[in-house]
């Protein structure tokens, strides 16, 4: 007998995918509770918001010349060094595809 496209994906949920679930307390988490309501994708978000946290925290060796022209920039367009390296990133990806 033919699989049921419900077996079908079952199969393959099982086979590559991962699923996060956690608890929210009414009142202790109410303000997570309302963003998390308030974004049109709770999934897209929290992906979001992981990537851009490891974009953060994986380190890459700068120089301190370089360290120093990245905090002035940031200065002065009113950004923190990882948020204008993102904007960098995302402007090199764009020119250059």
């Amino acid at each position: 007998m033919a699989d049921t496209r419900t077996q079908i994906q079952s199969r393959y949920d099982a086979k590559n995918r991962k699923t996060f679930s956690m608890k929210l307390h009414l009142t202790y988490d109410s303000d997570v509770i309302e963003k998390l309501q308030s974004v049109e994708s709770i999934n897209g978000y929290i992906k979001q918001l992981i990537r851009s946290d490891l974009a953060h925290t994986d380190s890459v060796p700068v120089s301190d010349t370089a360290m120093a022209l990245l905090k002035e920039e940031a200065v002065k367009n009113s950004k923190s060094v990882p948020d204008l390296v993102n904007l960098i990133i995302d402007d090199w990806f764009v020119r250059n595809r």
